[in-house]
Order: structure tokens, then C-alpha cells, then sequence
């Protein structure tokens, strides 16, 4: 044991000098340090423990089960970077939509842009969420990929347990997952039937209800249904133009599952949902703190007063409140099929998404730019896999995935009083892109020693992309163009395709100590499609961002099973990064030409104690460009608003990548035999300084956010239980999403949510 310590420990400081910084390295080497001093001094204690001890549930950690590796297996045994929840300890956190995952996971910076999600972690990821450019994060749900999504279509009403899956995870999951993937499970109707919901209000008359009912039809047959919906009926602000409310959020979720096994060895499984979202949250809506907008408007014939934002950080001043509507249907069905020599299993999806989006583009009380857009959304999927049996001596996988999109605006329109050009009524953008990708993959674990294991895997994508649109410029009767015509063509019509081929790999080796100690290292490549500007589309088509991950990890179960401590230590070479850049007031995305992030991050739990359950998520990230000549440089105009320039990027900071981020939380269930059981938790999230674009002009301040809740369950009447919760405890006024606008809107910004308190009434039977 000591030896092949030892060993590794070389190896280990060898990798660091060649290639971390000084700063994680020393750190890296501090941590290692101390936890291998711990399992050289715990080691014969553990294997002990191991032989002699008899399993307490109620004083162990839960076995954790996920399917990173597109197989069920322990966490512990996984190796990757993983992190997992439950249902159960997302509830009691107070994570009810998967934006609110950031709170528990370090690596993660979760937002929404007009009414999309938008994920980055450890430090990579893509803010813009103009359909049809896909995320560097994908999500997927019931093993489905889903190119775009709104946050409310992660509403956790039915959720069985989230998977975070961190690094490239190019060969398994594939499609843009250059920097990591978020798999999420929906429970499964069983053989009882079982029906439960919860009804709640709360501040800012905040409504919420959740129904799951389960029944068996058959012994062969079952089903189940969710249903769940939230209206916000109260704004946490106002418009002070004309007195509306503003922030308010509405959204309904149905979805519903069918299992049915037609043989012993084969199961169907049939997925349908529906979803309807109304929000103004999530959207631009005010100038960011200490900035002006304003000043003179993109066609430099109008000017206005500056404009700063309101005194009261949650009240707007424009002439149109800014709204996102979204409907969303589809649905999947998965057959498996246990073969002779291994399991076959066929997941066809297919989704529409039907969506508008209105917003003030000059973020001003004048009606200088509004816009008016209709985003364009749908994919189909399949994907057919054949792997080994589970617990077979050579554990295989392969496969073939194949996903075609339609996504772009037709149109958006931008009208107002001259924010274009003098003449100029309005201007019609058309753009869309058509996706055809094509994907075989395979990954084989082969047992080279008893207690050491080698991973190699890899895929080949091939993407057909197909760019099409047009400009029509509408003129002012009379106007200085009006000769023109009462509409003409801006530019040609565009229509283009580009074809991308990229082979990404996975090699990896893990070693077990013993049961409860593991240590992997790996090399991964991630790849994130080229892709079209919808909103530009002809300024051509992107190159696609590649990513190499080299990362080291140690997993650990110790302590009679009370305590679960992993880290990993991580850098993230990153070729042509998508990052963000704007035109007339629209989100768009650009090449940059390199860029690094690196770091350390390390994952606990542990029973300090009968009921008393502490978690902790820490992540120590260097990220930086290291090749951006040209980037984007937005600065403030004396008149309000912004100019566009140009700089050298290089060395400047990642956006959304803070130095330090923890999250830490107490779970604390006790039992009053004559009462009932009473559970409390609370939840911390800090974050450092981090930089909100490329040009890391505007920044937000470190951040801590503080969740709480208490839960009563009677013992006369276990079925029912009440909960109250608070999130944003202290009341902390910060952002959600910020983008820097050329023109009147200047630093745009939408604040995140203030404090927000409640209660719930849960049942089961």
C-alpha cells in the first residue's frame, strides 16, 4: 500500500510541474498531501472496518448510483468527476428547478438568457442562446439529448436523481459535450400505485402546485403522470414609465411515462410532455450597476438622455417591458432488449418548440429599437446502443447516433423610431440552419491487473450544416429611401453549407487500492459543433471549439462509510472557444483562438453525527485566454451607451470563471418519538469575483447566497408533512445575466432573484 503510494504520489508531482501553475500546484500538493497522510494513517483501520463491521443504514452514507458511463454502477467505482443527487437531497436544499444546481456544485454557473438556459463549468461553457446555437453543456433527459431548452422545462416535480458529469465527455455522450454534461432521470411508475403532490405559496404571491401519480395496469404494464405548475403574480419591481409590474414568471409542466414489458427480456419504455413557460425574468432589462445607457442611438441621428439604472435595483424604465413565451412538446420512446451475450437498446425523441420573444432593444424609456422575435426550434434523435452484460470480465459499449435540427428565427423584426438608419421603417432578419449529424462510438474497460482498469474509447461526429436566410429592409413613405420601394433586400439571399468532421477520444486508468479507495487518471477530448449565426447569417459559419482534458483523481469512502471525500485536479486545453459578441443588440457568437482553464476541486459528505449529514463542493479555477487578438472591447460612451472597439484578449479572464467557489450545506433530521420528525437544512454558495465577457470591463463581486428550510412530518400522520423555506436569506441584489450592447443599451443586465420566502403542504399515499 505504501509503495504504490508513493509511486503515485511521483507521478502525480511530475504531471503538476509540466502542467500547472505554481499557484494550483501548491495547492494541489497541499491537499494531496493531507489526504493521503489521512489514508496512509486510516488505511489498516479502514480494511478492518471493512471485514468486521455491520452495515447501520442509519449511520452510513447511501450507496450512490449513476450512469456516467452509460451503465449503472457505484459513483465510487466511476472513473470520472461526477457529482449526484437525489430527489431527496435536492428537496431539502431547496433546489427545486435544475438552475438552482449551482447552489451545490461549485463547477457550475447556471443562468437563463431570453427564457434559455445557459450553463458553463469550470470555466467553459456558452452564454449566447440564439436558437440554434447549441450549448457547451448539453443536458439530457432520460438518457434523450435536448439541443435548447428553457429552465422551466427543469422543474424537478418528478425527478429521481441529477448527474453532473464534469470534463469533456466526448465519446459516451458526444454531441457538444466540450466541457461537461448534465444527465437528469425521471422516476419510474412501479408496481404500487402511489400518488403524491405538494401545494405551496409564497412572497410575491408565488403559487405553486406539483401532482405525481403512479399506477401498474398490468403486472406487464404501467404508467404514471406529473403535473406541475408556478405563477409569480407579483412583480419584484416596477416599470416606473407606466406602473407595470415587472419579473413576473408563469410555467406549467405535464409529462408522463409508460413501462411495459411485453417479454422478461424486453422493456418499452414511452415518454410524453408538455410544457408552457410566460416570463419577463431571464431577460435584459436595465443598465448594470454604475452604468450609463443612452446617449445617441446606433443610426447616430437620435439622442436621449442618459440613463442609469433605477434607484430601486428591481424597477425598469423602458417603453416596452421585455416577455418570453415558449410551448414545447415531444416525446421518446426506449425499447432494451437483454441478448445472450450482452443488451441492445433503441431511444427514438423527437421535440417543437414554439417561441416568442419581445424585448426593448435600446433598454430606454424612448422607442428607439424594439424587437420582436420568432425563434424556430425542433430536433429529432436516435440512437442505437449494444453493450456488455453488467459485471461481464470486459465491460464494452457501442453505438451510433444520429440527431437532425431545424433551428434560427423567421423572423425578427426591428422597428422603432430611427434605430437603424435615416429612412428606415424596419428591418426583417430571416436565418435558420439545418443540422444533419451523424455519430458512431465505442468504449471498451479491459481489468489489466485484479485491482487496475484501462478505459479507451472513441467517436467520430460528422456534421452537416446548412446556413440559410435573407434581410428585408421596409422603407418611410416619403423617406429619403422611399425611391427604393416600400421594401428592398438588405443583402442577397444567403444559403450555404459547411461540413465538420472531428474524431474525440477517451484513454483512462484507475486503481483500487482497496473497496474504499480509488485514484484514475484520464485524457479526454470534447468537441462543440461549428455553427451559424442565426442573426448573422451571412457573416458565415463558425469553426468548432475542441476541447483536451487532462485530469487526475482520487475517490474515497471512509470512516465505517461516514464519510465520502473525492477531488480531482483538472486543465482544459481549448482550441477556437465560442464566445459571445453582439450585433444591433442581439446576442452573437465568435471564434476566439485559444484558451485555458485549470484547477482543483474537491467533493464531500459525511455523517458528523445520528442525523446530522454536512456536504461540501470546492473548486479552486485558473482560466484564461491564451490567443484572442481581436476580440471584442466594449467601452462607455460620456453621453451613455456603449461603443464597440477591438483588443488583445489574451491573458484576460474567461467570463463567468470566479477563483474560488464553495458550496457548503447541514442537513439535520431528528425524531421526537411522541411528536413526529422534524428536518432542517441550510445551504451556503460563495463565489469569488468573476468577469461577465471577454473584455473584463464590467465584473460581479463576490457572492454569497444562503438557503434554509425546516420540515415537519406528524407521527400520527407520516403521509403528510410541512415545509417552510427561505432562499436568498440575507436579501443580496446581484445579477443573473449581464451582455455588453453596442449602442444606447450599453451594459445590459437582468437581475436575479431577491429574497423569497414560503411554505408547502406535501402528501403521499
Amino acid at each position: 500500500m505504501k509503495h504504490l503510494q508513493r509511486r503515485f504520489r511521483r507521478e502525480f508531482d511530475r504531471v503538476l510541474r509540466e502542467c500547472m501553475s505554481a499557484e494550483i500546484r501548491r495547492c494541489t500538493l497541499t491537499i494531496w498531501l493531507i489526504v493521503t497522510c489521512v489514508i496512509a494513517t486510516l488505511s489498516p483501520a479502514i480494511a478492518q472496518t471493512q471485514n468486521a463491521s455491520v452495515k447501520n443504514d442509519d449511520n452510513q452514507l447511501a450507496e450512490i448510483l449513476v450512469r456516467a458511463q452509460r451503465r449503472s454502477e457505484n459513483i465510487q467505482d466511476a472513473p470520472l468527476s461526477v457529482a449526484a443527487f437525489t430527489e431527496s437531497t435536492l428537496r431539502s436544499a431547496g433546489v427545486t428547478v435544475v438552475s438552482d444546481l449551482g447552489e451545490l456544485d461549485s463547477t457550475l454557473q447556471f443562468s437563463a438568457i431570453g427564457g434559455i438556459a445557459t450553463v458553463f463549468m469550470r470555466g467553459l461553457g456558452n452564454p449566447v442562446a440564439t436558437s440554434g446555437n447549441e450549448a457547451s453543456v448539453p443536458m439530457y433527459i432520460d438518457d434523450v439529448y435536448y439541443s435548447r431548452l428553457s429552465p422551466s422545462f427543469f422543474d424537478l416535480s418528478n425527478i429521481n436523481n441529477v448527474e453532473i458529469l464534469k470534463g469533456p465527455q466526448g465519446t459516451l455522450f458526444g454531441r457538444n459535450a466540450s466541457a461537461g454534461v448534465i444527465s437528469i432521470y425521471t422516476r419510474d411508475p412501479g408496481n404500487t400505485p402511489v400518488i403524491e403532490g405538494r401545494v405551496g405559496y409564497g412572497n410575491y404571491a408565488t403559487a405553486t402546485a406539483q401532482l405525481y401519480a403512479s399506477v401498474p395496469i398490468t403486472d406487464r404494464l404501467a404508467a404514471d403522470i406529473s403535473l406541475s405548475e408556478y405563477n409569480q403574480a407579483s412583480g419584484w419591481g416596477r416599470n416606473v414609465l407606466d406602473g407595470d409590474k415587472t419579473y413576473l414568471n408563469y410555467f406549467f409542466n405535464a409529462r408522463s411515462k409508460i413501462i411495459w414489458n411485453p417479454t422478461e427480456s424486453t422493456t418499452v419504455k414511452v415518454i410524453g410532455y408538455y410544457i408552457e413557460q410566460n416570463s419577463l425574468q431571464g431577460i435584459l432589462t436595465t443598465p448594470y450597476a454604475g452604468t450609463l445607457g443612452g446617449g445617441v442611438d446606433n443610426s447616430g441621428t437620435i439622442t436621449v438622455p442618459p440613463v442609469p439604472p433605477q434607484q430601486r435595483f428591481y424597477d425598469i424604465n423602458l417603453d416596452r417591458v421585455p416577455r418570453v413565451s415558449t410551448e414545447t412538446y415531444g416525446g421518446s420512446i426506449r425499447v432494451d432488449q437483454e441478448l445472450g451475450f450482452g443488451e441492445f437498446s433503441s431511444i427514438s425523441a423527437a421535440r417543437k418548440t414554439n417561441e416568442s420573444y419581445l424585448t426593448d432593444g435600446d433598454l430606454t424609456p424612448f422607442p428607439l429599437a424594439i424587437i420582436d422575435a420568432r425563434p424556430v426550434d425542433q430536433q429529432y434523435s436516435q440512437e442505437l446502443q449494444l453493450k456488455s452484460k453488467h459485471g461481464a470480465p470486459l465491460s464494452w459499449i457501442g453505438g451510433f447516433f444520429y440527431l437532425n435540427t431545424l433551428g434560427g428565427y423567421n423572423p425578427i423584426h426591428i422597428h422603432g423610431d430611427s434605430s437603424i438608419a435615416q429612412g428606415i421603417n424596419s428591418v426583417n432578419l430571416m436565418g435558420e440552419q439545418r443540422l444533419n449529424s451523424f455519430a458512431p462510438y465505442g468504449q471498451v474497460t479491459y481489468p489489466i491487473l485484479p485491482d487496475t482498469n484501462l478505459t479507451a474509447g472513441v467517436r467520430y461526429n460528422k456534421d452537416d450544416l446548412r446556413g440559410f436566410g435573407s434581410t428585408t429592409i421596409y422603407t418611410y413613405p416619403g423617406g429619403p429611401l422611399s425611391g427604393l420601394g416600400p421594401s428592398f433586400s438588405g443583402a442577397p439571399p444567403f444559403d450555404r453549407t459547411r461540413r465538420f468532421g472531428k474524431l474525440t477520444y477517451k484513454v483512462g486508468l484507475d486503481h483500487h487500492f482497496n473497496p474504499s479507495v480509488m485514484t484514475y487518471a484520464s485524457v479526454s477530448t470534447g468537441y462543440k459543433s461549428g455553427t451559424y449565426n442565426a442573426v448573422s447569417i451571412g457573416s458565415g459559419a463558425l469553426e468548432p471549439e475542441t476541447v483536451t482534458t487532462y485530469e487526475f483523481g482520487l475517490k474515497t469512502e471512509l470512516l465505517d462509510h461516514r464519510l465520502r471525500l473525492d477531488g480531482a485536479v483538472f486543465r482544459n486545453n481549448v482550441k477556437d472557444p465560442q464566445v459571445q459578441s453582439s450585433q444591433m443588440g442581439i446576442e452573437t457568437v465568435i471564434n476566439a483562438g485559444s484558451a485555458r482553464s485549470q484547477g482543483v476541486e474537491v467533493e464531500s459528505t459525511a455523517i458528523l453525527a445520528q442525523g446530522l449529514t454536512a456536504r461540501l463542493s470546492a473548486t479552486y479555477l485558473q482560466a484564461e485566454f491564451l490567443d484572442f487578438s481581436d476580440a471584442p472591447y466594449f467601452y462607455q460612451r460620456p453621453g451613455g451607451g456603449n461603443g464597440l472597439g477591438s483588443i488583445n484578449a489574451r491573458g484576460k479572464v474567461l467570463p463567468r470563471s470566479p477563483r474560488e467557489s464553495i458550496d457548503a450545506g447541514v442537513d439535520y433530521v431528528v425524531d421526537v418519538s411522541s411528536v413526529g420528525k422534524f428536518a432542517f437544512d441550510t445551504n451556503v454558495a460563495y463565489s469569488s469575483k468573476f468577469y461577465w465577457d471577454s473584455d473584463n470591463v464590467i465584473s460581479e463581486g463576490p457572492l454569497t447566497i444562503v438557503n434554509a428550510s425546516a420540515t415537519f412530518t406528524p407521527r400520527r400522520a407520516e403521509a403528510l408533512s410541512i415545509r417552510l423555506w427561505v432562499k436568498n436569506l440575507t436579501n443580496k441584489q446581484y445579477y443573473s445575466i449581464e451582455y455588453e450592447e453596442q449602442g444606447p443599451a450599453g451594459f445590459a443586465a437582468s437581475p436575479a432573484a431577491p429574497r423569497t420566502v414560503g411554505g408547502e403542504f406535501r402528501f403521499k399515499f
